[in-house]
């Protein structure tokens, strides 16, 4: 389970494995292919592999969500670790402030 801070963010990134991630607590703002989108505890999305994404907290509470990675290869082995790439992004001008410390 990942929490995110009050204003805090896992930057823009994109992965060799598909995602599915769930929000458990909070309200996030999803980036995926180049579109934010509000979503709230209760709510499930999907990260297809290789696509620019970002999470960030929209809240004035921490947020935390499950991720569930999955590979998308044919015959990919099973538990083995994936490849995971920070990308340079512009992120949400109006996100609440992150706090002291974050």
């Amino acid at each position: 389970m990942g929490k995110i801070g009050v204003g805090g963010a896992i930057l823009p990134h994109y992965h060799d494995v598909a995602e599915i991630i769930h929000i458990t607590a909070g309200k996030v703002r999803l980036l995926c292919n180049g579109e934010w989108r509000s979503y709230e505890a209760g709510d499930t999305f999907h990260v297809p592999a290789g696509v620019v994404h970002s999470v960030v907290n929209d809240d004035t509470a921490p947020t935390e969500q499950i991720s569930i990675f999955l590979p998308v290869e044919e015959g990919a082995p099973r538990n083995c670790y994936f490849g995971t790439t920070q990308v340079p992004a512009s992120m949400p001008p109006d996100r609440p402030p992150a706090a002291e410390g974050e």
